[in-house]
């Protein structure tokens, strides 16, 4: 009753096997064959620390936690071999999938398959005081379970929570380490624990996107406040872990930095009035973001976002698919909602972007734009051609000043931004290749590159992919031409270098 309650169990070993062990029975093998929970049990003090996985969903967190305690105990010099041993019969069944085949499977095959963790373990760590085996629970239960627990006997998690996010909770839980993104899972640094920053948060919390959200923002106050009131809802979404600081430590080991801080954008002020405050403010934050999380996606949204992007781009010295922005990702949602109430279909049957400058210059691409498979500028109603031109300049002139209107409003614009960068960010942690309209740099784009503008291109784990093969009309064209202008403009009035 006590362990379904539990977020994970610690119990001791007293050393009997054999006879002895399978007729007196052993309180520890049954907590850990039964339990819901992770469970450790501990045996001996000295010796280096050794574990093993089976490629099983409770393998990650073995490794996290075995790693930790090896840290923990100052084990500096133990020796941490890893043994990773495939079942035979999970073996076929891969091999089975891979060739478009089912592999039949009998009844407890999986108990008795000789490579398990326990089994690989045995002999070449025998003399360990504690070995850490990773995975599922196994077929048969109580004092004669052939699981890896069973055979390891000193130190063992064993995680059967069927959540996908409670193994990364379960690490973190019991201590996981921090520096294997295979242990721990995605981490986003958040820089800038404002309306947007927060919002973001909360919209990767409730979504899931990653298993830790780190804020950053030099108002501890407030942002201790933010991540209070994150994680008392913790219950009510997956398994995210919240954390703050106003230290800007907090964003190490981030495998994607989100940059949000910034002079905030006031009523009637457009985007590029902000300029050169905010790329004073990264030029400050960035190299040090780049020491601390090397190996990190950098996602800008900081406005204007274009500019900004560049200038980010220029101080990190990273390569250019690295770097990108939230550009006209949500501009294009904007554009594709208001196409689908006046042609009187699902926002989600409307292919169309907003390309170019994330600003008062954003151009739609009318002549890429479509409804199901019909071109938008086809799609007729009673004989009557609804997208006309008196009908798309509405339409261009309402996702232009949607900001404003929000902005005049309410003081800011959070919820739709949080949820676009959400986006965008779940397509390069999940891998996902989608087309967005990103701002990234564009070396030639039919003879317009040396800025970071916003075009649809693939997004996926390394940022920012392939530019779609896509042929603007030519008055699209001499837009995006204006728009590239503009920015290298104010780039160049900012102090940032632009290509050409």
């Amino acid at each position: 009753m006590l362990l379904d309650a539990a977020p994970h169990a610690v119990t001791g070993h007293r050393g009997l096997g054999g006879v002895e062990g399978l007729l007196i029975g052993s309180v520890s093998d049954a907590v850990a064959a039964h339990a819901r929970c992770p469970v450790v049990v501990v045996r001996g003090t000295a010796g280096p620390i050794v574990f093993g996985v089976d490629g099983s969903r409770a393998g990650g967190a073995a490794i996290g936690f075995a790693l930790e305690q090896a840290a923990g105990r100052g084990e500096e010099h133990a020796e941490v071999p890893v043994r990773l041993v495939v079942p035979r019969d999970r073996a076929a069944r891969v091999d089975g999938a891979e060739r478009g085949r089912p592999t039949p499977r009998r009844r407890g095959q999986g108990a008795r398959a000789a490579h398990r963790p326990g089994h690989g373990l045995d002999r070449p760590c025998s003399a360990a005081p504690r070995r850490v085996p990773g995975g599922g629970r196994a077929h048969l239960t109580g004092p004669v379970t052939s699981g890896p627990v069973r055979h390891c006997g000193r130190l063992a998690l064993r995680d059967t929570v069927q959540d996908p996010w409670s193994r990364s909770a379960a690490v973190s839980r019991l201590g996981g380490v921090t520096d294997r993104r295979a242990a721990r899972g995605p981490r986003i640094a958040v820089v800038g624990a404002g309306q947007v920053g927060s919002t973001l948060a909360y919209a990767c919390q409730i979504r899931g996107t990653a298993n830790t959200v780190a804020l950053f923002d030099t108002d501890a106050a407030k942002l201790r406040a933010q991540v209070l009131d994150l994680r008392h809802g913790g219950m009510f979404a997956p398994t995210v872990e919240v954390v703050g600081s106003d230290d800007v430590g907090i964003c190490a080991g981030a495998d994607v930095v989100v940059i949000t801080a910034g002079a905030r954008q006031r009523a009637g002020e457009s985007r590029m009035a902000l300029a050169g405050r905010n790329v004073r403010l990264c030029r400050a934050l960035v190299p040090e973001l780049c020491a601390l999380a090397p190996e990190a996606v950098f996602l800008v949204v900081t406005n204007p976002v274009d500019v900004v992007t560049q200038a980010v781009l220029e101080v990190s010295g990273l390569p250019a698919h690295r770097v990108l922005g939230s550009g006209t990702v949500l501009d294009s949602s904007r554009l594709r909602a208001l196409i689908a109430a006046r042609a009187g279909v699902g926002v989600a049957g409307v292919c169309a972007y907003i390309v170019g400058e994330h600003g008062d210059t954003a151009v739609p691409l009318w002549s890429q734009a479509f409804i199901g498979s019909v071109p938008v500028l086809d799609w007729v109603v009673d004989g009557r051609q609804v997208f006309d031109e008196p009908a798309r300049r509405e339409i261009e002139d309402s996702v232009v000043g949607a900001a404003y209107e929000v902005i005049a409003g309410k003081g800011a614009t959070n919820y739709a931004v949080g949820l676009a960068v959400t986006h965008v960010l779940e397509a390069i942690l999940g891998d996902q290749r989608l087309i967005l309209p990103v701002s990234a740099y564009v070396a030639d784009f039919h003879g317009i590159g040396g800025v970071c503008l916003s075009l649809p291109r693939i997004v996926d784990r390394s940022g920012a992919g392939a530019l779609e093969p896509t042929v603007p009309g030519t008055a699209e064209l001499a837009g995006l031409r204006r728009c590239a202008h503009v920015i290298a403009k104010a780039c160049r009035e900012s102090g940032v270098d632009v290509c050409g």
